[in-house]
Order: C-alpha cells, then structure tokens, then sequence
C-alpha cells in the first residue's frame, strides 16, 4: 500500500513557500478544525500546511479534506499505515519544503500572528536557529488553565476531567545565551513541557538532529540536540495555546502505558527505559555535537546530573507503582 496525497487543482507555486508547517494527526476529530482554523488565517501567508494523517478512524480525514478543498496551501497525506507518533511528526517535516519550519500539534492553537512574530528575529538574526512564542495553556473548552494548577500536579478542567499536571517551569531559562552550555543546561535541567519544539525553526539545522526517536521524551533529547547547533530567541506575548484534555498522552500516570503509546517495543514498555533513553539521547546530544574539551566537560556534566534530580526519580516511583494516579484520584473523589 502507498501514501495516498490529496492534490489540489490549484498549479504548484514556482518557488518553494518560505515557511512549512507539519500537522501529525491521528483521530484528531475534535480539535483538527480549530488547529486548522489557527493556521489558515495566520497574518503570514507564504506558508505550506503539510497535514499527515497516521491511520485515523474517525472523522479526522473528512474534516481535513474540507479545508483542503477550500485553501491550496494545505497539502495532505495519508501514511499507508500507523507510523507511530514519532514516525508522524518526522514524515511531516521529511514533506516540508520551506527555509523555516514548525510542527503544529492536532489539538493546540496559535494565535493569528505567530508566524510573523516569530519569523522577524530569525530573519534579523542569522545565529538564531528557532523562535518560540510564551505559552499558555487552555483546557478542552479553549479556557486557560492558571499558572498555581502546574505547581498543585492536578488541574479539574470545566468539564469535570481531572487532568495531569507537571510543574510550572521557571521562567529564568537562558536558551537565547551566546554559550552553548548554558543552552544545554537549561534544556536539560529547567525544561519539562518542551513546547519549544513547536517553535518556528530554521530547516536545515533541524534535519542535522535525529528528530523525534521512538521513546516518549524525545522531544527532550531533540531540543538539546538543538541548542547546541544555535541560539533560541523567543517573543515576549503569549501567542501559542497548548491544550490539555482528558485523551492525550501527557494525560497518561503510567510511564508504562505511556512508553505503548509511544508505540516502543515490548522490551520497551516499562518505567525504567524510557528515562535512560532520554538521558541516552542528551548525552550522545553532548559526545557527537563539535565543540571544545572544556564546553563538551560541561556537558556530559550537566547530563549526569540530570539523572540526580531527585523529583525526577520520585516521578517514576510514582508512576511504575501506580501511586501517582491514585493521588491525582484523591482530589476527585
């Protein structure tokens, strides 16, 4: 079985569009529209959405094509089976064709000028590889969730689901620093959401990192790849909305259902190998990346004290014996 590409009767353009933007979705019915929506009416024009359906089930793929009739700028993509989630998003940009590119999640939002805001300091900056906007983060009903939820690990949404919540993350980070390590470090060790990653990126430096790997956390390992190619600048305005609802996988307690959602291997689905992995990952990120004895010291250091982060290993306690679901369920109960 082949790919099967929706092409429009609208003729190619005769020169590649400045921005790709890759849309992995697999059964995203509920807020495929909206996510589309976001995109389409961005105050930037000279982009190309690459929508890449895994196998949906649902009424994700007629959503899709309705927008596709109606703007030649989408292009989409069905994988002839289920890629994996990662497997998705690196189709998404192994399809782009742009200079800059940026994977838009099937559930989150932009606001109207985020690829304009973003793309003026990577234009003004040649040594800028990716431009993030603040984040905030929204519920099933587009309500924002309040920064104190993070801190509490638990958030009831306005429709009663009880969501998982990871901790607030500093706000200090020093990922636009000149000095690599402390990009590095700052990665490593102060971020936990990743939503860098949805970030508009300079093409040619993202095809130097081994993109998503098959194990949750790649993101992670990705992005400190990343800042060690470049610097990362951000706009000051909250333009990027991530969603947090009952039916996504950081809404999942156990590490071991998470690794089956990450679609790893039966050796892999446990709470233990995961985490190594993304140590694997930082620390090859540390090895193979060119730079001076002192700076690659400092960070092989850097990744070695990630594995000493204590809330970190309490988290995987958490997760492997179930307790942390049943400490999430105490606050509904």
């Amino acid at each position: 079985m082949t790919e099967t590409i929706d092409r429009q009767r609208h003729p190619a353009p005769d020169t590649p569009p400045r921005v790709s933007i890759g849309l992995p979705v697999y059964n995203g019915e509920r807020f495929i529209g909206q996510a589309i929506e976001a995109l389409l009416t961005q105050t930037y024009r000279d982009f190309e959405l690459i929508v890449c359906d895994n196998g949906s089930t649902d009424r994700t793929i007629d959503i899709i094509r309705q927008y596709a009739k109606r703007d030649p700028r989408l292009r989409f993509y069905q994988n002839p089976h289920n890629l994996g989630w990662w497997g998705n998003y690196n189709r998404a940009f192994e399809l782009a064709t742009g200079e800059f590119f940026m994977w838009n999640a099937d559930d989150d939002l932009r606001a109207p000028t985020f690829i304009e805001r973003c793309l003026a300091p990577l234009e003004h900056d040649p040594w800028a590889i990716l431009c993030y906007a603040q984040t905030k983060l929204i519920d099933s009903q587009g309500c924002e969730i309040p920064r104190d939820a993070q801190r509490r690990g638990y958030y009831i949404d306005h429709a009663g689901n009880l969501l998982r919540m990871r901790n607030a993350e500093p706000l200090d980070k020093r990922l636009d620093s000149p000095h690599l390590v402390d990009r590095f470090r700052d990665i490593v060790l102060k971020t936990n959401f990743c939503h860098e990653q949805y970030g508009l990126i300079r093409r040619e430096v993202l095809a130097k990192t081994n993109l998503m790997q098959n194990y949750y956390g790649s993101d992670k390992a990705m992005l400190a790849q990343l800042s060690l190619l470049g610097r990362f600048t951000s706009v000051p305005e909250p333009l990027f909305s991530s969603r947090r609802h009952i039916e996504q996988s950081s809404n999942i307690v156990s590490a071991r259902d998470r690794a089956i959602w990450s679609g790893a291997t039966t050796k892999l689905k446990n709470s233990l190998r995961p985490r190594t992995m993304v140590f694997q990952g930082c620390l090859e990120a540390a090895l193979k990346t060119p730079m001076t004895p002192s700076e690659r010291i400092a960070c092989v250091w850097i990744v070695l004290r990630y594995l000493t982060v204590a809330d970190k290993w309490l988290m995987m306690f958490e997760e492997m014996t179930g307790w942390k679901k049943r400490k999430l369920l105490k606050h509904v109960s």
